[in-house]
């Protein structure tokens, strides 16, 4: 009798710590993506409120831009 509720047991304990690592793990990848996601947006928002011509450029006249930038200071 002792093994059928051990069996019992772990039949059910097993699937449902699964479940809970399946649970951890697609909160912590949910987190990961959020973080990332205000990174992004804060780094954006800094970027053109720094920068406001920045939001309007492609990144290759962005080079262009530091060069003609530069070339000013000089």
């Amino acid at each position: 009798m002792s093994d059928q509720s051990c069996i019992s047991q772990f039949g059910f304990i097993l699937p449902a710590g699964l479940v809970l690592i399946l649970i951890i793990h697609e909160i912590a990848l949910y987190i990961m993506w959020l973080k990332k996601v205000i990174k992004n947006t804060l780094i954006r928002s800094y970027n053109t409120h720094s920068y406001p011509f920045l939001s309007q450029l492609r990144i290759s006249d962005i080079n262009k831009t530091d060069k003609l930038l530069l070339k000013n200071k000089q």
